[in-house]
């Protein structure tokens, strides 16, 4: 009887690894934001007198920001402010996140802005 249950709890961990991959597959974003924690562990490991810390983790921010969809580059910047607020850095460089560039399709296009003609019996406000 043991052997039976045995060989049912084998071949039923078996199929299980043999099963895709979850549909809820990890996104870019995701592997980004993991990889920005990863590099900022292995920043904050250096000796505290490193005085290209931020110029790093500015690198990689932005070269992760590069990887990311362009429509998940607003969503990795916030993600990866909440990871540095997580380590204790509440306070960084304004040019940390603000000076990085947009990607040319992630920026919004001007519009032009025309104004209807008026009727003759109408005034300005």
């Amino acid at each position: 009887m043991e052997d039976s249950t045995a060989a049912s709890l084998h071949a039923s961990a078996a199929g299980s690894r043999a099963l895709p991959a979850s549909p809820h597959a990890r996104s870019i974003l995701d592997e980004c934001v993991d990889e920005f924690t990863r590099r900022l562990q292995a920043c904050l490991a250096l000796p505290d007198d490193d005085d290209r810390f931020w110029e790093r983790v500015r690198g990689d921010i932005r070269a992760l920001r590069a990887r990311c969809q362009p429509g998940d580059a607003f969503a990795f910047e916030l993600k990866a402010a909440r990871v540095l607020a997580e380590y204790g850095f509440t306070a960084y460089p304004p040019e940390l996140m603000s000076s990085l560039p947009v990607a040319p399709d992630a920026a919004p296009q001007p519009r032009a802005f025309t104004l209807p003609p008026r009727g003759p019996g109408s005034r300005a406000a």
